[in-house]
């Protein structure tokens, strides 16, 4: 799908292999919402918790970008560190 629609598809190849059910293991545990380096807003720029999922989010079966692209970029992925890079800017 990346490669017909690469303009749209911003996850990198080595996240998304990661988000597999088989390889989810500790990702979303480690996931910058729950450590506290990142904040998820609404649309009234309150704060959500635990994530941008909200209340209710089953953090075992996460399916945010977030917490697989970083795996991905601590595991060496250039591409999703990139990505992440571009998400999660550092002042």
């Amino acid at each position: 799908m990346r490669e017909e629609y690469d303009e749209f598809v911003l996850n990198a190849p080595a996240s998304l292999e990661l988000m597999r059910p088989a390889a989810t293991g500790e990702a979303p545990s480690r996931c910058v919402y729950r450590t506290g380096e990142a904040v998820a807003l609404d649309h009234r720029l309150q704060v959500k918790r635990p994530c941008s999922y909200g209340e209710g989010a089953d953090c075992s079966r996460c399916g945010c970008v977030a917490p697989f692209l970083r795996a991905a970029a601590e595991a060496g992925d250039a591409e999703s560190r990139a990505v992440l890079g571009a998400l999660f800017r550092r002042r």
